[in-house]
């Protein structure tokens, strides 16, 4: 019997698998399967598991290698962003993950992260945990806090000291052409039915952020009526109280709305069945993004788009084909909810611009039907309302 050794094998994925095999009289038997690799540092790093696996109960030689790493030291450190990693590595110990004591599975989750350029990722979870320590620490003096952050008792937050990683956070500059934006929406039907409902009344709409569509419920909409309604919520920002955005529902994006009223007359707009006590399960943010994701990488393939692009490109796109049927930027910042944190907004400008989102919203109906007909070429600027 040949003792037990590591077997590497390619999945039909492309990934490489790495296992713990015993051969006996001729015959493999995988004994542990450690997990599947998706570039070098991983692969590293499983085989770093798997030898230490393999020699539990057995003393590290100390021989000298080239360059004077100890043998068994697979260890991720060529790496372009090394603040990346640093901060990282201090949230790792800080929230005390440490206490795991196996530096290869840190590695390996570093090289998930680093790897996959998920550098704005870390940086939104640096934000997510330092406004939570410090909403905690604020509670027990706030009346106004939620009862399940009082009680923690904690006096500092341990995020505080890590860098923000603002430099991740660049600004995006992909725009879908026309005929991206046709293909992209020649696509839509091809999705599930509730994925589609969400992402072409997102594009019907002009481009909303599809976190606050998926909040949705029935109730906040209105069809009875034409123009209809629908009443989103924006708590982004510091604001203390969501800012509730309203708008009209012309056209297809009230036929849309009506479509998932059907199908969810409560609860959720966009629902996906429900949990093991009947409860709806609202439609999640990751399941848009990788359809929009699955749709891109198909329509580069197929040399459709000259390049990849996500679910922010596509608010973008549609902020900058606003822009080009003439929609002001002021009058931009009112259909998506962005630019309306200044003094004027805040405190007297209090006129619902319910006309102008209208005539806004019926134009673009009027651009995308030109796009995905081919004949969005000509501009036609929008008229503005006309004032008394």
């Amino acid at each position: 019997m040949v003792s037990p050794f590591l077997r590497k094998v390619k999945t039909a994925s492309g990934a490489t698998a790495v296992q713990i095999v015993e051969k006996k009289h001729g015959v493999r038997t995988i004994l542990e399967h450690l997990g599947s690799a998706h570039d070098e540092a991983e692969l590293a790093a499983l085989m770093q598991v798997g030898q230490e696996k393999l020699h539990v109960n057995q003393p590290l030689l100390d021989l000298p290698t080239r360059g004077g790493v100890q043998a068994g030291a697979a260890v991720i450190e060529a790496k372009q962003s090394k603040l990346l990693v640093d901060v990282i590595r201090a949230a790792w110990r800080r929230l005390g993950f440490d206490v795991i004591e196996d530096e290869a599975f840190f590695q390996l989750v570093l090289a998930r992260l680093v790897d996959a350029k998920k550098g704005r990722t870390a940086g939104k979870a640096r934000s997510y945990l330092h406004a939570a320590y410090a909403a905690a620490i604020r509670a027990d003096f706030d009346p106004d806090a939620p009862a399940a952050l009082c009680g923690f008792e904690i006096e500092s937050n341990p995020v505080a000291v890590m860098p923000s990683m603002a430099h991740h956070n660049r600004a995006g500059q992909r725009v879908l052409s026309e005929l991206e934006l046709r293909a992209y929406m020649a696509k839509l039907p091809e999705q599930t039915i509730m994925t589609r409902l969400a992402l072409e009344l997102d594009l019907m709409l002009g481009g909303q952020r599809p976190t606050q569509l998926l909040r949705v419920k029935a109730a906040d909409v209105d069809v009875t009526s034409n123009p209809g309604e629908i009443v989103l919520l924006d708590p982004k920002g510091a604001r203390r109280q969501a800012r509730v955005h309203v708008l009209p529902l012309v056209g297809r994006a009230r036929e849309l709305v009506t479509e998932a009223l059907a199908l969810n007359p409560t609860g959720p707009l966009f629902s996906n069945g429900a949990d093991e006590y009947g409860k709806p399960i609202a439609l999640r943010m990751d399941t848009l993004s990788s359809a929009v994701t699955q749709m891109s990488r198909a329509m580069v393939k197929a040399g459709e788009a000259r390049s990849p692009f996500s679910m922010r490109d596509i608010r973008r796109t549609c902020e900058t084909q606003l822009a080009a049927i003439g929609v002001s930027k002021d009058m931009r910042g009112q259909l998506l909810s962005h630019g309306l944190g200044g003094v004027q907004d805040r405190n007297y400008d209090r006129h619902g611009y319910w006309t102008e989102k209208v005539m806004a919203l019926r134009g673009w109906e009027r651009r995308l039907k030109a796009v995905a007909t081919g004949k969005a070429t000509t501009v036609t600027p929008i008229k503005r309302a006309a004032t008394a």
